[in-house]
């Protein structure tokens, strides 16, 4: 295990304090204005138990560095700053920044990580007050009554959008709940125990994590199509990421010559962004908006397809098991979006991303699946991500 080169609780978020006890939250959705938008709707994470000290912040490193350790398929990195985190529905996080890059996420009322990568910088790196986090993609810093997204810069600061994502959250961080590492927690959480009882627990600790993050990985065929793909793959800004991960797909297969896209679409990273724009357009032709879920980006792929005379035959599914077997037993790269209640009523969905990979739990009573994805951002083209934060797929196999 190797040592961390500093510890940093940076500073104890505005959001966030030290607490020893949960306390139950009315929540009131009467919003009157949006200068209180946040104060309306968002939940008092001061009654939350969200911040355990420094004490439960070494705990994660240490749990963190079982995680670091058991990829040997990368660089080693090692902690340098720890952050709290915190949902719209008041659920804890904690981040776990790493030098010289990658990041690590664990849900505290699980001990799970449900979010990592060795190789990206953390999307928190410049922020340390009032951070928030509603899954993949979905990192924001809170300014005045407007979150802020820390990659792309959008915004939200309109109420349905805040309820909505409020709601997001919650539903989460009940899929979650359904996967807690319970001698993680008990170490996590223990006070007052003897020097036996801590090392006991920490042991224990220490092996349900190995099991819970023991993964065998199936790879979609020509994975480094997507692990190199770092930049110049066609990225336009403005929360149109169900659009830049179908460009992706539709990338790949013309480099695997399923498909033949016109070089008007592939020749350099112009060309790139003519064809996610391209995708933009046939979008908006269907009657679509920005966001996106696993049944209207099939069509949007579908649409272009016939277009453009390729093949047309994209599906797509509710939950993540699609996916599952479309990497696992077909070795083929899929699309995931955000967790939904009810993608077909038209809600917002923001986040989508390219999975290229699949780790099936080597124990499947302390672990879960986990995404390998490309974010469709420069630099993030392999993060590791729980199935627990995804709700369709869109799949295509010309």
């Amino acid at each position: 295990m190797r040592k961390c080169i500093s510890f940093v609780i940076t500073g104890v978020v505005a959001a966030i304090v030290i607490s020893s006890s949960a306390t139950a939250y009315g929540m009131s959705e009467d919003i009157k204005n949006l200068d209180n938008i946040s104060n309306d709707i968002l939940p008092d994470t001061e009654k939350k138990e969200i911040a355990k000290g420094e004490v439960f912040l070494d705990k994660t490193v240490e749990l963190t560095e079982v995680l670091i350790d058991s990829d040997s398929s990368n660089e080693p990195v090692d902690v340098s700053n720890v952050k709290k985190l915190v949902d719209f529905d008041g659920n804890g996080y904690t981040l776990l920044e790493c030098n010289p890059t990658g990041y690590y996420i664990m849900h505290d009322e699980t001990g799970q990580f449900i979010e990592y990568t060795p190789e990206s910088k953390s999307p928190y790196l410049d922020a340390n007050e009032e951070l928030y986090y509603a899954g993949p993609m979905e990192y924001y810093v809170k300014s005045g009554s407007t979150f802020i997204n820390t990659i792309d810069k959008s915004i939200i600061n309109d109420t349905d959008d805040l309820i909505e994502i409020k709601k997001v959250s919650a539903e989460i961080n009940d899929e979650l709940l359904n996967y807690k590492n319970d001698d993680a927690i008990d170490y996590l959480y223990s006070e007052n125990t003897t020097k036996k009882q801590s090392f006991n627990l920490k042991k224990n600790a220490v092996q349900a994590t190995a099991k819970a993050v023991g993964h065998t990985y199936y790879w979609a065929n020509k994975k480094s199509f997507f692990e190199n793909r770092k930049r110049g793959f066609g990225y336009v800004g403005g929360g149109y990421c169900g659009y830049i991960a179908s460009s992706l797909m539709l990338q790949y297969w013309n480099s695997c010559g399923k498909i033949k896209l016109n070089t008007f679409y592939t020749e350099n990273n112009a060309a790139r962004e003519r064809l996610t724009r391209a995708l933009i357009a046939r979008g908006r032709y269907l009657g679509y908006g920005n966001a996106t879920w696993g049944g209207t980006q099939a069509n949007v792929i579908n649409s272009f397809a016939k277009l453009n005379k390729i093949k047309a035959n994209a599906g797509s599914a509710i939950g993540s098991h699609l996916a599952v077997k479309e990497v696992k037993s077909n070795k083929r790269p899929c699309i995931l979006f955000g967790n939904l209640n009810n993608p077909q009523n038209g809600k917002k969905v923001k986040h989508a991303v390219v999975a290229y990979g699949v780790g099936i739990p080597k124990d499947s009573f302390n672990g879960f699946n986990v995404f390998v994805c490309h974010y469709g951002w420069e630099n993030y083209s392999k993060v590791y991500v729980s199935k627990a934060l995804y709700g369709s797929v869109t799949s295509y196999a010309p």
